[in-house]
């Protein structure tokens, strides 16, 4: 079971620890944000077989949870293809790169749900911060979710995000701190969970 208590106290473990989790590549300024960490860790105690993540950019968060559990199949998907996430997909051998709308592309996660035998249960929504996306991605994959699983949501402090954050079901916690402003004079981006379970929808 998924505990709000137990994602709070790992969250605030990440914050301190080293960047890239020893991993040369990864301690680079994008993996500044503790959420990396936060994401590694909670792949790692939760194990979920299958997760997706809806917007690759450089694939340092897909790396990160990738590493965390190799029982894990992660599945990355976006429209661009940047060299660093194919680098990160060829480094680890449980990422899958799908390059297309993440909305349409549930068909083929749902192809994969089937030849695994298992549902995602992680979902993490961090493609168009527009509102509009990440619902329309969470309504496309909500029937290939676990009973029980999580739901990782970034940049929910945008404006654009506030309907969507307000709108979107489950057990949420804000943990802002995970995502801080990385340059001054610039907007706290923020970082939301939901866990999601069947009977509380």
């Amino acid at each position: 079971m998924i505990i709000i208590d137990v994602l709070e106290a790992i969250a605030r473990s990440v914050v301190n620890e080293p960047w890239g989790l020893g991993i040369a590549h990864l301690n680079n300024a994008e993996s500044a944000s503790p959420y990396y960490r936060f994401l590694h860790a909670v792949v790692a105690m939760i194990k979920p077989r299958l997760v997706v993540e809806c917007g690759t950019y450089l694939g340092v968060a897909t790396e990160h949870m990738a590493l965390a559990y190799d029982g894990a199949r992660v599945v990355s998907i976006d429209h661009a293809t940047r060299t660093e996430a194919v680098n990160a997909g060829k480094r680890c051998k449980n990422i899958t790169m799908i390059h297309g709308d993440t909305v349409s592309s549930v068909n083929i996660v749902e192809e994969m749900c089937h030849d695994l035998q298992c549902k995602i249960g992680l979902l993490f929504l961090d493609s168009q911060h527009d509102g509009d996306t990440p619902r329309a991605e969470f309504e496309a994959y909500f029937h290939l979710l676990e009973d029980e699983s999580l739901i990782a949501c970034d940049d929910i402090l945008d404006p654009r995000m506030k309907e969507f954050w307000n709108w979107l079901p489950g057990d949420k916690h804000e943990m802002h701190f995970l995502h801080p402003s990385q340059y001054p004079n610039f907007p706290e981006p923020g970082f939301g969970i939901s866990i999601i379970r069947r009977v509380s929808v």
